[in-house]
């Protein structure tokens, strides 16, 4: 199935072989292999740079981001900044610490059952509740290295897997961080479902992904213990959340203010309570008064959705 892509055509001499090969079913794209006796011999004569060594992609505590460079794959540190933790509904900052702990302190279970030592937990629920803020805040102290991966990079796929199945990274926990994880594209949905849980060993890993539409998540995902094993639902801030929420903003405010706020912003997400801070700061007025300017602005995108809706079907 594999032809020379004459395109690109190839290249030899006395030290290497450089060749284009090309996948005749267009499914796989092209690759461009180097081959040669001496690979150290080879860089220090053809490349400016030297090839990356493996103790620059060994397991080490941090977040990073796998990163493809002219040399090959290696990963890049990420700064994700100092978010607060989120305030989430039913104690779900703890319950989740706890199940991650738990994983962490009983490694001899998996080991003694000869069980692969991983573990997934899917978060999901509308936008703006927490999410995101909730791994960032996790992982931005965890004696862990910390992956921002790609659901849809076959290439980065397929370096992860061999990371993860090397034993020099036993060591350390590896926490692989999915976002939208519903964005999975069906041409590398094998191979993804693969990585979960296939052949390839892998120890001491966490996978944690995130999803505004679960009803669009694969089945593969959604129906199956071992790729993600807790589904957690992060919901829209309930009255206790609210309460909180106010009181970190508006630490000031007298009782029956903050109980106003709270009944204004049902059904807020998380994400709408620091647009109400920033709004009084702005525009110097109220919590109260800037929930009903927020109030306002959402009847009227809501009206002018529905107009839209409405136009749609009687054009039909």
């Amino acid at each position: 199935k594999l032809v020379v892509n004459y395109n690109f055509g190839w290249y030899k001499n006395r030290d290497l072989m450089v060749i284009n090969i090309s996948d005749a079913y267009r499914e796989l794209g092209h690759f461009t292999f180097l081959f040669t006796k001496d690979i150290n011999k080879t860089f220090e004569k053809y490349f400016k740079k030297k090839p990356i060594p493996k103790e620059k992609w060994l397991a080490r505590k941090g977040v990073f981001q796998p990163v493809e460079t002219m040399l090959g794959w290696t990963f890049e540190k990420v700064d994700v900044g100092n978010n607060n933790e989120p305030v989430l509904n039913d104690d779900l900052n703890n319950r989740l610490k706890g199940e991650i702990k738990s994983f962490l302190r009983n490694e001899k279970i998996y080991r003694d059952m000869e069980l692969e030592y991983k573990r997934g937990v899917l978060l999901y629920g509308p936008p703006g509740n927490g999410k995101t803020s909730f791994i960032k805040s996790f992982v931005r102290n965890l004696d862990a290295m910390s992956i921002l991966a790609s659901s849809s990079n076959y290439n980065q796929m397929s370096f992860l897997q061999n990371f993860l199945a090397d034993p020099d990274n036993d060591r350390i926990l590896k926490v692989v961080i999915y976002e939208d994880i519903d964005g999975m594209p069906l041409d590398v949905r094998s191979s993804f479902l693969n990585f979960l849980d296939g052949m390839s060993r892998m120890y001491k890993v966490l996978f944690i992904a995130t999803t505004n539409y679960p009803e669009r998540l694969d089945i593969g995902l959604k129906k199956r213990p071992s790729r993600f094993d807790i589904m957690i639902e992060i919901g829209t801030p309930n009255e206790k959340v609210r309460c909180e929420l106010i009181k970190r903003y508006f630490p000031n405010l007298k009782k029956t203010e903050i109980d106003h706020a709270v009944k204004l912003s049902d059904n807020f997400d998380g994400a709408y309570f620091k647009e109400i801070f920033i709004l009084s700061k702005l525009n110097n007025c109220s919590a109260v008064n800037a929930i009903k300017e927020i109030n306002r602005r959402l009847s009227w995108s809501m009206k002018e959705n529905e107009e839209k809706s409405e136009n749609v079907s009687s054009e039909s």
